[in-house]
Formats: structure tokens, sequence, C-alpha cells
């Protein structure tokens, strides 16, 4: 993980979440406004950093075979079996670019949850 690059990951993230709640409330700032802001943009960049990251997305790769062989006339030409089309569209995710967006997207969810408590318990 590189430093630099969470920084500026996690202050564009805030910045974005800024925006975010600009958009949305206008200027009322406050720690439900902010806590909302920044646990909906957590969410959102949580879940495709966590579904990269854990590498989930080949769970797709069954259907788009099966889909392909189906629909397209000449697929089965080209990959004539699951394993080879598997082989091919096999990824290796060598960046760390997802961890640092995972772990600053998880920092943001963080930070909404305390300031909802704040919100909630004075």
């Amino acid at each position: 993980m590189r430093p630099i690059r969470f920084i500026i990951i996690t202050i564009v993230l805030v910045l974005l979440a800024y925006g975010l709640q600009s958009l949305v409330y206008g200027s009322k700032l406050g720690y439900e406004n902010t806590s909302n802001a920044l646990f909906v943009l957590g969410m959102v960049i949580f879940f495709p950093s966590f579904i990269v990251q854990t590498g989930s997305y080949e769970i797709f790769y069954g259907m788009r075979y099966s889909f392909s062989a189906f629909f397209v006339k000449d697929f089965r030409k080209y990959y004539p079996s699951y394993s080879e089309y598997k082989e091919e569209k096999e990824q290796v995710i060598t960046t760390t670019f997802f961890k640092e967006l995972l772990v600053a997207s998880i920092l943001m969810i963080v930070v909404a949850a305390y300031l909802a408590g704040k919100v909630t318990y004075g």
C-alpha cells in the first residue's frame, strides 16, 4: 500500500462527499448531513472495491460464457470449453489501488458511524 496514493484517494473521496452533501443538503452543515454523505459515498465505493479485491467478479465468467455460447454463432469455435475461456479471461491484479480504495471507504464508513453516534447520543 502506498501512503501518498492512499492520502490522495482519501482527500478525493472527502471532497466528493462534500460535493454530495452540498448537492443534496445545500449549505446546511451538521453531523447528520455529513454522516449521511460520508456513509452513502463510502458504501458506493466500498462494494466495488471489495469485489475487485476479493476477485468475486470471476463468478460472472460462467454466465458470460453461457450467454455467448448460446447467442454468438462462432463463439464455440474460439472457446470449445469453459476452462479455455476462463484461462484466457483470467486477470491478475497487481496494483494496490483497490486495497487503498477499500481502506479509504472503510474509513469513511467508520467516520460516518461515529458522526451518526454523535447525533443520536449527543
